[in-house]
């Protein structure tokens, strides 16, 4: 955890010119992951609101997803080993995530999340609590409980833990490319280089 938050600390020390060319290696800079690629280009972000790391990493991964091409989704995922003491909650924001996009709240809805635990340092007790940050928020209370409730949340909060044992994601923030490449965030120097690895792993073929 301390080499990731170090890392955090440099990508925003690190000014984005102070990056020349760089050849992008497997085994330095991504890993190639022994499963399929997926049929529409895409780049996945696994993150848990819990993680420090995540939030610090949200302002990167906004200038990722200015860079992409047209035809590239930049998905998240929420993985549920965070909080280990509260079950409820780790899988439950997952679903909560699925529910906020259907709303096309997700934007409002991530920061409030990421505010509160993060900035105002509280503690989500229960889903309750988490609904009530949403609705202190701007959230439609009404709509949001439709959206949780729904089978289309429900079903994208099994593909994320589907999505996460698959790919065996252990820590978080991390970056999936098509299915196909895992970025090596201990490999790069600063932000300018993590936009180009994603980048590059996107024509790879």
């Amino acid at each position: 955890m301390k080499k990731i938050l170090s890392f955090i600390f440099i990508l925003f020390a690190l000014p984005l010119t102070a990056c020349a060319d760089t050849e992008f290696k497997e085994g330095t800079h991504y890993e190639v992951l022994n499963k399929p690629a997926t049929s529409q280009p895409e780049v996945k972000e696994f993150f848990s609101f819990y993680c420090p790391h995540c939030f610090a990493f949200e302002p990167i991964a906004d200038d990722i997803k200015k860079q992409l091409p047209a035809n590239v989704d930049f998905k998240r995922s929420h993985v549920d080993f965070m909080p280990r003491n509260n079950r409820e909650v780790a899988t439950g924001l997952g679903k909560s995530l699925a529910a906020l996009e259907l709303m096309k709240a997700d934007k409002e809805g991530v920061s409030a999340l990421f505010k509160h635990l993060h900035k105002d340092r509280k503690q989500f007790s229960s889903m309750t609590n988490v609904r009530s940050v949403l609705a202190d928020a701007g959230i439609d209370p009404v709509k949001y409980d439709s959206a949780y409730n729904s089978f289309i949340a429900a079903g994208q909060a099994n593909q994320m833990s589907s999505d996460q044992k698959t790919y065996n994601i252990r820590s978080v923030p991390t970056l999936v490319v098509n299915g196909k490449y895992k970025v090596k965030s201990s490999g790069l120097k600063n932000e300018k280089e993590y936009a180009e690895v994603v980048l590059f792993l996107l024509e790879k073929k």
